[in-house]
């Protein structure tokens, strides 16, 4: 055990360690990234579970910290419906678990989506260890594999180095083992392997602390790969730049389209190389009156109705 002092803004500032533990390899890491400052040291394994409603995510976070933390009874009333976070130790760890509603289910708009992932960020404070994709077995449709693009779009790139899939109903795999599973599956195998290869699979119904104690090994495995660090509101905030910018782009795509539709409403006898060499000559004229463009075999038209 070594202690901090708690009074000041930044962990580790400072480290007293006995000498006995010197000799730890646990130990020694986590000293390393206090005294590098390449990570910070936390108390606890900070996990958000993310996906859409009715895959299993309450019951996963309740399998991890093998307690009834979530409600996870088919009723409609207890869908989550907002953030909600539980801790518990696990195995000789502390654990916090981040329940969120169905995110990118049509019920959400946009801001409201983007409203919700801020919350389940800041009640993981200073930051999750795990994002887990939850996805229920023999149900990944078009649909499923839509949510998990948008999952990947909404947290950014930097979320990848975070993120693992996790099934749930494990039961439905009877005499097939997940590897077998998941190799029947073209679109599978490239989710997970945007996620590092990472994934594991739980089987609810079923009270065996191995499974959660080899997801645990996993996350650790994750962060120490990752230097001791987590997903943080800075890295949240470069996606939801890079999906404004994204929009932008769209908007402009759709507006030019929309351009050329109306170009070609009005000129639809031009070709398109024509209507661009004459789009200057229409900008020019419209400063002055009316100006007429003539065609030796269409009646003449007059270039500012553009405007």
């Amino acid at each position: 055990h070594f202690t901090t002092d708690e009074t000041t803004d930044e962990a580790c500032s400072v480290i007293i360690i006995p000498h006995f533990f010197l000799t730890s390899k646990h130990c020694m890491t986590n000293v390393y990234l206090c005294l590098t400052g390449s990570g910070k040291l936390t108390q606890s394994n900070e996990i958000v579970l993310v996906g859409k409603t009715g895959v299993g995510k309450s019951a996963a976070g309740n399998t991890i910290l093998g307690r009834e933390a979530f409600e996870s009874d088919l009723s409609p009333s207890s869908l989550t419906s907002e953030c909600k976070k539980a801790k518990g130790a696990v195995g000789g760890r502390q654990v916090a678990v981040v329940d969120t509603p169905g995110l990118f289910d049509t019920n959400f708009t946009q801001e409201e989506v983007l409203k919700r992932i801020k919350m389940c960020i800041s009640l993981s404070a200073p930051g999750p260890h795990a994002f887990l994709v939850v996805l229920q077995l023999g149900r990944f449709t078009q649909e499923e594999q839509d949510t998990v693009r948008m999952i990947q779009t909404t947290f950014g790139e930097d979320a990848a180095k975070f993120t693992m899939v996790l099934f749930t109903h494990g039961d439905q795999l009877k005499n097939q083992t997940i590897e077998e599973f998941v190799s029947q599956s073209e679109e599978l195998k490239a989710i997970i392997a945007s996620c590092y290869g990472r994934y594991h699979v739980f089987n609810n119904e079923v009270k065996n602390e191995k499974q959660t104690y080899r997801l645990l090994d996993i996350i650790d495995d994750m962060t120490t790969v990752n230097g001791g660090w987590y997903y943080t509101n800075e890295m949240f905030m470069r996606a939801e730049e890079a999906i404004e910018k994204e929009k932008a782009r769209l908007l402009k795509e759709f507006e030019e389209q929309n351009y050329w539709s109306a170009l070609n409403s009005r000129f639809g006898f031009f070709n398109q190389g024509f209507i661009e060499l004459l789009i200057p000559i229409i900008c020019n004229s419209t400063q002055q009156n009316l100006t007429t463009c003539s065609h030796d075999d269409e009646p003449g038209i007059y270039c500012s109705i553009l405007f």
